[in-house]
């Protein structure tokens, strides 16, 4: 066999050598184009794949009578969450959280169905029902604090001050006219999870309390208000009633009671006439 010649190795080598810069030429380009051109919507995409941001509600404000004693405020409280790509017995821990929680079973067995990353569980739990589920020592159950709105003179004013939502968004009265200065500003935990959507780790950032809201209410004189509104009623045999107190000097409305009523700790439970 002949033995090949000098020029035609030269033009094998130079053919390799073409073909492999040319082959290097387009890597590079396609480098290029992933990681420069279509830089941001892959970072995107990594970020909807691996985290997860759930809104955290701020701390509202503090409702005052005129004499500064709280008449609405927030306590901190725990939510209950879960990771279901963590939990191994889903339909157990449903069960079981359900029993705790007064959940119905079958709706929370559907929220952690799947690989998420996240599910809440119950929101603003008591403080009983926190412990119960610490008890149960549950893979894949967390907390999260959160706060509550908390109106400690129960049924005082509750016409005047309203009530606010489960994400603590004004609903009724005051909590509704004056929720953008009293709400703040909501936070954000973000979730973090690997390749095999396992959870790892937690960041965000703090919400932002809410403005203080004094109004020109007494406490004292609504209470007297409301009792001798009650009081008439029986009297009367009436089925509603309102009673105003203004300074007549100023226009100011000292009192504002009505009849019936409601406790806006518990305003889901109360009857549509109340409200």
């Amino acid at each position: 066999m002949a033995r090949p010649t000098a020029p035609l190795i030269r033009r094998n080598v130079l053919t390799l050598t073409a073909v492999l810069s040319l082959w290097s030429a387009l890597i590079a380009l396609r480098l290029v184009y992933l990681q420069i051109v279509r830089h941001d919507e892959f970072l995107r995409q990594a970020r909807r794949q691996q985290e997860q941001t759930v809104e955290i509600s701020p701390v509202r404000g503090v409702i005052y009578d005129r004499n500064l004693r709280a008449l609405a405020m927030s306590v901190e409280v725990e939510s209950v969450f879960a990771v279901p790509a963590e939990i191994a017995d889903r339909q157990g821990s449903a069960r079981l959280l359900a029993t705790v929680l007064d959940l119905n079973p079958a709706e929370l067995a559907r929220k952690l169905d799947g690989d998420r990353s996240f599910a809440w569980v119950k929101r603003k739990v008591t403080a009983r029902e926190a412990d119960r589920v610490r008890q149960l020592n549950l893979q894949g159950i967390y907390f999260q604090k959160e706060s509550k709105r908390f109106y400690p003179k129960r049924e005082l004013a509750a016409h005047v001050l309203g009530h606010v939502g489960v994400d603590d968004q004004g609903l009724a009265g005051v909590e509704l006219l004056f929720d953008k200065q009293v709400r703040g500003t909501p936070g954000e935990l973000i979730m973090e999870r690997d390749a095999r959507r396992r959870w790892f780790g937690r960041t965000g950032r703090p919400p932002s309390p809410g403005q203080d809201l004094v109004l020109t209410l007494d406490e004292a004189i609504q209470y007297i208000a409301e009792r001798e509104l009650e009081a008439a009623m029986r009297d009367s045999r009436a089925i509603s009633g309102t009673v105003i107190v203004e300074d007549p000097r100023t226009g100011e409305i000292l009192a504002l009671a009505n009849r019936p009523t409601f406790n806006p700790n518990n305003y889901a439970e109360a009857r549509a006439d109340a409200l």
